[in-house]
This record gives structure tokens, sequence and C-alpha cells, in this order.
């Protein structure tokens, strides 16, 4: 894949993810997160997961709440963690 194609692909991706906030909230990991998305204009509903909730209260809260929700944690072993985490208790 050539820089274009793949620059062409994750500005694709950024505007899926643009359009789908408008009506599905984001989970995050912090605050940096957020900005880092309000930076690429995906201005919809945020959530932060080190909000000081449990991961399980949170849970229980975002499943009474929403329908769907779109996880973007970290590429880390913590995200990954967190990730499977909120996928096994929503």
């Amino acid at each position: 894949m050539d820089l274009e194609l793949a620059i062409e692909e994750i500005e694709k991706t950024i505007e899926k993810i643009r359009e789908r906030n408008k009506t599905i909230p984001i989970i995050v990991e912090g605050e940096k997160d957020v900005k880092a998305l309000h930076s690429l204009n995906i201005n919809g509903e945020i959530l932060i997961l080190h909000c000081g909730m449990e991961i399980a209260n949170l849970c229980d809260y975002i499943a009474s709440k929403y329908k769907e929700i779109i996880i973007l944690t970290d590429w880390d072993k913590r995200g990954w963690y967190l990730c499977r985490k909120l996928e096994h208790n929503l």
C-alpha cells in the first residue's frame, strides 16, 4: 500500500467515525483522547473510561443508556485489556 492510499484510508475511517459519532457515543481512556478526537473534528458524545467509576458500574450505565457504543482504547497492553473488559461487560 502506498502512502497516498494509506492516507486516503485513514481519512475515510476518520470520516466514518465522525458520522457514526453523531448518534453513537465513543468511549476513550482519558482526557487526552478526547482532545485528540476533537482535533479531528469528532465532536459527538465522548465518554471517558477513567472517570472514577468502576468498569462494571460504567458498563451498567452505558448499557442502560445506549444501544451501541464505539470503543477507542489505546493499542497498548492496557488498552487491549480495557477493550476486552468493556466488550465482556457490555
